[in-house]
């Protein structure tokens, strides 16, 4: 495992993550929508999203992330990697457990919306 490169991904999901949240309430400001809590279910429901442990790993293995809340970012590169892959084949496995992570948190988010809001 490349500990500099892990922290480097996790770093860059950090920034990714908040770039996402800035741009999703910009959307939403002005439409007439509210986002925000209002009593303890909503307070309860938002906490549990943030508690929300999800994890996506490449097809190969050798690139894993995971977050709790999709605030603390952890990710997992398989000693050798960086030099066995070319910048393509990196990116592209970066990108498959990038896009895993998201499906498994947003189906987890999914299931809790559906359990408090019906």
């Amino acid at each position: 495992m490349s500990s500099s490169g892990g922290w480097v991904l996790a770093s860059l999901a950090r920034l990714l993550y908040a770039g996402w949240q800035r741009q999703y309430r910009e959307a939403i400001e002005g439409r007439g929508l509210d986002v925000e809590p209002h009593d303890q279910h909503d307070f309860d429901f938002q906490a549990e999203c943030r508690a929300v442990e999800s994890y996506g790993e490449s097809s190969d293995g050798r690139f894993a992330l995971s977050a709790v809340g999709m605030d603390e970012f952890t990710a997992r590169i398989k000693r050798g990697s960086l030099r066995e892959l070319r910048e393509d084949e990196f990116a592209a496995r970066v990108s498959e457990a990038a896009t895993l992570l998201v499906r498994d948190y947003q189906a987890k988010t999914t299931e809790l919306k559906l359990r408090y809001y019906g």
